[in-house]
């Protein structure tokens, strides 16, 4: 199960199967296990309010099927028709996005809500947020794969938003005031992070590379991916008030925020450690990286490398490795007392706060 990409090669990756509060007080006191579907790997993507997780898992060494995980149970959500499905982002009504094969053997968009999956259309094409207004964005691919647009799904209808002048576009996120977020191909070859505004797309800027993506924004208009510098190394990179801030590493040369990001201004995502030596989760809080291995209980036997999406409650999800064991599991982390929101770990699972489907 691949975890890491960039701006040249998110289009590609989706098509062919993408309030202050000090960092080193926030201890995590729960790490959930989510268990997988049969293959021995998983991995999480999203986590709603009301602790309700997306991901996918392997079922056996050849098939992946996108999942949602409540009340200690991961649920299948089957495909469009073939045999691999990615549950991608969940909103607080529970309804997912991801993409899927159909029987065609092409990759469709889908949004699945209380047992079932629709198909966006597009001939390729891929589903990667929503809002709670049900707002769909991701991406289509023409026919030849010479081009991608990014799209907007919104009642039934599929809106083309607006590039800045290159062939590969791709939005990624959506928060709840509309605004969109993602990355564009400029007429030179470069990959932006952008965002699109009212019908409006925005150039975030660059830490002077030439490859940049926006993955997740938050209802304050701040969001978070990675742009590459001069030397085309990529750092996590938060795209706020006109400015791109460099939210550097955790002692390696790669970082990157990935797909979470809550109102508080906490982003997650991963980076290298001292020598590229491993993959690290962080949480980052007004722009200090701190390395979500440091904020958990000690003798865990956890290693969590991946950390891909965050809710308003400071719920994290992701990959990482258990000690002893090969395959990747997908994991939660609850019970952060720190923001003082209720939230309270005991020890195992913590307080999920699920309620089951609308």
């Amino acid at each position: 199960m691949s975890t890491r990409c960039s701006s040249k090669t998110l289009v590609s990756i989706f098509a062919a199967l993408l309030l202050y509060a000090d960092p080193a007080a926030a201890q995590y006191t729960s790490i959930t296990d989510l268990g997988d579907l049969g293959g021995g790997a998983s991995i999480a993507t999203s986590v709603n309010d009301r602790g309700q997780v997306a991901g996918a898992s392997l079922r056996d060494s050849k098939t992946e099927r996108g999942f949602i995980w409540q009340d200690d149970v991961m649920t299948e959500i089957g495909t469009l028709g073939g045999t691999h499905s990615v549950a991608w982002a969940i909103n607080n009504r529970g309804q997912v996005v991801g993409f899927s094969n159909r029987a065609d053997s092409s990759i469709g968009a889908f949004v699945w809500h209380k047992g079932v999956m629709t198909d966006l259309g597009g001939a390729t094409s891929a589903a990667l947020g929503i809002n709670d207004r049900g707002q769909v964005v991701g991406l289509v691919q023409a026919a030849d794969r010479s081009s991608s647009s990014a799209v907007l799904w919104e009642k039934g209808v599929m809106i083309e938003l607006p590039t800045l002048g290159g062939n590969q576009v791709a939005a990624a996120g959506i928060n709840e005031r509309g605004q969109i977020v993602g990355t564009a191909q400029t007429a030179d070859g470069d990959y932006r992070a952008v965002m699109w505004d009212k019908g409006t797309i925005t150039d975030l800027g660059s830490l002077g590379g030439t490859n940049g993506v926006a993955y997740s924004v938050n209802a304050r208009g701040m969001a978070c991916g990675f742009s590459t510098l001069v030397t085309e190394e990529s750092r996590a990179a938060l795209y706020a008030e006109g400015k791109v801030v460099n939210l550097g590493t955790l002692g390696g040369t790669f970082s990157q925020c990935l797909l979470g990001a809550n109102n508080r201004g906490q982003f997650v995502g991963t980076s290298t450690t001292e020598g590229d030596a491993e993959y690290h989760a962080f949480v980052t809080v007004d722009g200090v990286m701190t390395d979500l291995n440091k904020q958990i209980p000690p003798k865990s036997g956890w290693l969590l490398e991946y950390a891909y999406g965050l809710n308003e409650r400071g719920q994290i999800v992701g990959g990482g490795h258990r000690e002893g064991e090969a395959a990747i599991r997908a994991f939660l982390l609850s019970g952060n007392r720190r923001h003082g929101d209720g939230e309270q770990g005991d020890g195992e699972h913590g307080n999920n706060g699920q309620n089951g489907n609308d």
